[in-house]
Formats: structure tokens, sequence, C-alpha cells
């Protein structure tokens, strides 16, 4: 905000790129210097997915204005068992030595067997079809969650649906919904459910 003027000032600036299956797979930030009426470039993330949409690898880029190109800071890659995140790596890139990426840290997951009701609900009782979907998607759930709120929002968390599930099976009309990625969320007495819904 350039309160000698009241109005506002771009500083900086994003562009998303996406996939078929509505992946993100660049990000670009720009900035805009004070005085300057145009968009110098930044820094740059890339994304790699699997076959199964999973994240396996983040690289992350400085432009550089001497060389006139990007170079390579970081990167993160994702290592995967079932479709669980099991390994992160860290690394950063050496220009001094051997010119390469060198591992900076590790971050291990694990995972443990719950007997949570609650988790055991929406896992088994709450399902979606079809996904991707077009112009409808139906909502399957169990008797334990009639009476829930169910909420779609898309992904930067505008909801655009909001409604009481009264049957065990409830058609959703996505007509009016932009392609994309969306996120049906059921929320009951007993606590929160979602999941991933790919719009085409």
């Amino acid at each position: 905000w350039q309160s000698n003027v009241s109005y506002w000032i771009g500083t900086d600036k994003y562009e998303y790129y996406y996939d078929e299956n509505y992946n993100l797979i660049t990000k670009i930030r720009f900035f805009s210097p004070p005085d300057y009426d145009g968009w110098f470039k930044k820094s740059k993330n890339e994304y790699i997915y699997d076959s199964n949409n999973n994240l396996i690898s983040d690289i992350y880029y400085s432009w550089s204005f001497a060389g006139n190109t990007w170079i390579e800071m970081y990167k993160k890659e994702n290592f995967y068992e079932n479709n669980l995140l099991k390994l992160e790596i860290w690394y950063t890139w050496d220009y001094d030595s051997v010119n390469d990426w060198v591992i900076n840290k590790k971050c291990y997951h694990h995972y443990y067997q719950t007997s949570n009701p609650l988790i055991e609900t929406f896992a088994n009782n709450f399902t979606l079809y079809p996904n991707p979907a077009n112009s409808t998607v139906t909502i399957k759930c169990s008797k334990e969650l009639l009476g829930s709120t169910l909420e779609i929002f898309d992904a930067n968390g505008k909801t655009v649906k909001n409604t009481t599930i009264d049957n065990e099976i409830t058609p959703i009309d996505l007509t009016k919904q932009a392609k994309g990625i969306y996120f049906v969320k059921i929320i009951s007495k007993q606590g929160t459910g979602v999941r991933k819904l790919v719009v085409n």
C-alpha cells in the first residue's frame, strides 16, 4: 500500500502451472522494485509426482541476473510405501567443491495402527464416486454420519457447497464449479473427515 498516493503497488507476483491431473508442477515468483513498471524473476519451484500423484521431488531455484539463468539452491525428495510418506531427504547444491546435490538432512515418518473408531468410521463409511467427477459427485456414507455437515471447498479454501447429510447417498451438483481440485469435508459429532475430489 502506497500511502502517499493511496493505492496498491504490486511488489510480488506468483505464476502457477499445473499438469493434466491438476498437480502443481511449477511455481515462479516475480518481484517489482519501487518506481519500476515491470516484473523480474526471483525464484522458482519445480514439482515432480509419481503415478499415484504423490509429490516425489521439489526443487527450488534462484534467478541469477549475472548468468541470466536459474540456479539450483535446494531440493527435497519424498519416498513412499503403500502411498504413505516414509522418508524425506533435503539437499543443498554445492557449487564450491562437487558441483552437485549434497544431503542436508533426513526425516523419517513412522505410522502406528490405531483402533480409533473415528478414523475407522471415516475410512470405511465415507466415499465419493465418480472421482474424478464431471457434473455430479455422489457422497455415500454410513448411518453413523447422518445429520453431519457436508462442505466442499476449493484449493484456495473457499467453500462452494455446504449442506446437511440426510441420506446415506447424497448426489451433489457440480455443473457450476470450475475444473480443478476440491476437498469434501464431513463434520460429525465424532470429528471431521476429508476426501480429495477432482472435477473435470
